[in-house]
């Protein structure tokens, strides 16, 4: 099975918040697992209390996943992904009732 991008068609990017933590790793995995060499993940993390990443040791060599470490409340720092990539958002957290505030 070809990929989009050996089809001459632009690959589905995700950013991914929190990707480093539980729920974030889980997530990664589980869209590497169904889409396969499909999409492009770029994994957005602060490392802070829950992010660690040993749960993405399997995954870190892909060509179709990037790592960025940066607060997503950083514009300069997501502004710039943005700029680079066209993507496609999921937010994932822990504390998802609260949402994120950036001041």
């Amino acid at each position: 099975m070809r990929t989009p991008a050996q089809n001459g068609e632009k690959m589905r990017t995700y950013l991914v918040t929190g990707g480093a933590g539980f729920i974030g790793s889980n997530y990664i995995h589980y869209m590497f697992k169904k889409y396969d060499n499909e999409i492009r993940i770029i994994n957005v993390d602060a490392l802070t209390y829950a992010g660690n990443l040993e749960n993405l040791k399997d995954v870190e060599k892909r060509d179709n996943y990037t790592f960025v470490k940066a607060n997503i409340c950083d514009k300069e720092a997501i502004g710039k992904i943005f700029a680079e990539n066209a993507v496609g958002h999921g937010r994932t957290g822990t504390k998802t009732g609260k949402g994120v505030n950036c001041v």
